[in-house]
């Protein structure tokens, strides 16, 4: 068999092998394709009345709507946990929460 040959053939299996599964995830897009294309709708009115009503909810006291108003606007929390120590010494847990000790104990010192 010659090298183009070769090339033709492996091409060929390339093309077969990479045609990828009808269970994909370009099939599970059409419902958030449909969604992008009802919120852009009308000067974004939509996108707009959801916003607001998010952002009531959250002015409001709900907290599930409060964390996702500051998660999309501040960006997530960081939360890091790092464990070090050696084999023959007690482990050390060192916990990054993202929130600064100084506010915790004003915040405890509120209630």
């Amino acid at each position: 068999m010659t090298k183009e040959e070769q090339l033709k053939l492996a091409q060929e299996k390339a093309a077969i092998a990479n045609k990828g599964s009808k269970h994909g995830a370009k099939g599970k897009r059409l419902i958030s394709d449909s969604l992008k294309r009802f919120l852009t709708q009308e000067d974004y009115k939509q996108a707009n009345a959801i916003a607001m009503a998010l952002i009531r909810k959250a002015a409001d006291g709900d907290v599930h709507a409060a964390r996702e108003v500051l998660d999309r606007t501040e960006g997530k929390v960081q939360n890091d946990t790092k464990i070090s120590g050696d084999n023959d010494a007690p482990v050390i847990i060192q916990v990054i929460t993202g929130i600064d000790d100084n506010d915790m104990i004003e915040s405890l010192d509120d209630d």
